[in-house]
């Protein structure tokens, strides 16, 4: 707390309440900032996994539909409903924990590339990965629920078979009306998938088109970790030295790196806020020509704006349209605290905004101050330090060859202090790092539920076809035309598929609600996304059709009417 502050600034800090929460689970900045993109996530996997089930249960109605007169004789022998209920309920439980088996192994390598996705040079993200029994308990229960979840309806199907008709008849006839709703089901759920996934995936495009208001491209940022005092000039000196750089400066903080600084500024004359009003960026001489940060109006920072020169500062373009509307800012004069004491600022730039807070938002107003005017803004004239430094290096040709001779010149000058050199574009992919992972989860999942969807409809129209054979041989002994045969069962296809995306459409629109806030550039009803989620899923369901549909056309109607 600086005793320049206001009295009514200290007695709010003073005041304030501070909030306790439990830690038995520990406490990570990762747990509030992936929070729902993790549940959405979650989410996703699940509507994955009930794709897959109505698959599975598909399945075994089609392999209880062909053991209907196994099943009956059974049941004329004396065996009861209810034992094969529990028998059929049994395959169904073995075949999903055998899923969960082969499945950990891929789930544990899977997280740890999500891991490594997270991470980046500056941040490396690490989690304990190795599973526990508290996911094997999950993975084991899942499994188990969904066995006799998704088995109950072909347990049920396969023990209502009545004997003496099932003995009596053809034993070609099929109850397939049951399929169709799974297959609906199957479609509507995936479209809701692919929508999710193409609202991220053009959300994470939208945000990498955004003119961040510099160029990463060719730029180094050496942080100086835990560094707390002004960089001598004499060290960018050295830097400007190594062959292939074009510029050097220095900064407090560097735009997208998470960290901000931010204190009351308004023009000379109002009444200083209690509330900050601005982030402010402590720049070195040559900061936006680094950064190539244009210039709209006024000059740059030069090494004569040190300790002991008038207090100058470079303001950005909506710090302008916001206290200087229709009029030239420079030369004017700024009120501020600036690192705790009340300073007065004269405007000599404008600089174009910067995307200092994030891509998603709009540049707040900023103000940019001296890098080495800091240590003088307090009136004791003391070089009190404390602030951060990153150092900025433009170059021309291997940035990695760059990066060692930046390491060799700096690390003898700063021997306690670890170095970390990265490019800029890497801190800038970093700030994207949610929606990276988000875009490519649910892009995975997305074309997962398309291809559950599409093996659905195949399994089906194939099962169909095949207990089918019969009444196709008789209609084109009628005189149907194999076209004809084709146009039926790609209807039926198509007719499943309709339906799907008929009951899916509203619900996705529904559920894209929930992560409005998650989307950048578009709507959760974006029609673009919609209609091509929708064609996606009628253009593999006509696929899925077509190998069923060319068989049943291909069937020599004499072989078909002897067909049993």
């Amino acid at each position: 707390m600086s005793p320049n502050w206001p009295a009514s600034r200290k007695a709010s800090l003073t005041h304030a309440r501070v909030e306790l929460t439990r830690g038995g689970t520990g406490w990570t900045y990762l747990r509030a900032r992936f929070e729902k993109p993790l549940l959405v996530l979650m989410a996703v996997v699940a509507l994955v996994l009930v794709i897959g089930c109505a698959n599975v249960a598909n399945l075994l109605l089609a392999r209880t539909t062909v053991r209907q007169r196994e099943i009956a004789v059974r049941l004329a022998i004396g065996a009861s409903r209810g034992r094969l209920i529990r028998q059929f309920l049994t395959e169904s439980i073995l075949l999903s924990i055998l899923s969960a088996v082969l499945g950990i192994p891929t789930a544990f390598l899977t997280s740890r590339a999500l891991v490594h996705t997270l991470s980046n040079g500056s941040q490396p993200v690490i989690f304990n990965l190795a599973p526990n029994w508290h996911v094997l308990a999950f993975t084991a229960a899942v499994a188990i629920a969904t066995g006799i979840f998704f088995g109950t309806v072909p347990a049920l199907h396969a023990s209502a078979t009545v004997p003496s008709g099932t003995l009596q008849e053809n034993a070609r006839t099929s109850r397939s009306r049951m399929f169709s709703p799974f297959v609906a089901t199957q479609v509507g759920i995936s479209l809701i998938l692919l929508i999710g996934a193409g609202l991220f995936v053009r959300t994470l495009q939208n945000l990498e088109r955004v003119d961040p208001g510099f160029k990463r491209e060719g730029v180094l940022i050496v942080d100086l970790e835990g560094r707390r005092t002004a960089v001598p000039q004499a060290v960018l000196t050295e830097l400007r030295r190594i062959p292939g750089v074009l510029s050097v400066s220095l900064s407090t903080h560097t735009p997208l790196s998470g960290s901000v600084w931010s204190e009351p500024a308004v023009p000379k004359g109002q009444p200083l806020p209690e509330n900050d009003t601005a982030y402010f960026v402590g720049a070195g001489p040559g900061f936006f020509e680094t950064l190539q940060i244009r210039l709209v109006a006024g000059r740059d920072f030069t090494e004569r704006d040190s300790g002991g020169a008038p207090n100058i500062a470079i303001i950005n373009e909506a710090f302008a349209r916001k206290y200087f509307p229709g009029t030239d800012a420079v030369g004017h004069y700024l009120s501020a605290m600036v690192r705790g004491w009340r300073t007065t600022l004269t405007i000599v730039g404008i600089a174009k905004d910067v995307d200092f807070a994030g891509l998603r938002k709009a540049a707040p107003p900023t103000v940019y101050v001296p890098y080495y005017q800091l240590s003088t803004h307090d009136p004791s004239g003391k070089d009190t330090g404390n602030f951060p430094s990153t150092i900025e290096v433009r170059a021309l040709g291997s940035l990695s060859k760059t990066s060692v001779a930046i390491r060799e010149a700096l690390q003898p000058k700063f021997p306690n202090t670890p170095l970390d050199v990265q490019p800029l574009s890497t801190q800038v992919e970093a700030s994207l790092a949610q929606e990276r992972v988000v875009a490519l989860v649910a892009g995975v999942f997305g074309v997962l539920a398309l291809a559950l969807a599409f093996a659905g409809v195949y399994g089906l129209l194939a099962y169909r076809v095949a207990r089918q054979t019969r009444e196709v041989g008789i209609r084109m002994a009628l005189g149907a035309r194999p076209s004809e045969i084709l146009r039926i069962v790609v209807a039926q296809a198509l007719g499943m598929a309709a339906l799907g995306t008929a009951l899916g459409l509203p619900v996705a629109f529904g559920v894209s609600q929930w992560i409005k806030s998650m989307l950048f550039g578009l709507t959760p009803t974006d029609p673009a996304t919609a209609t091509g989620a929708a064609f996606m899923l009628l253009l593999a369901t006509a696929i899925a059709a077509y190998v069923p549909a060319r068989r049943a056309a291909s069937v020599d109607p004499m072989t078909a009417l002897r067909h049993e």
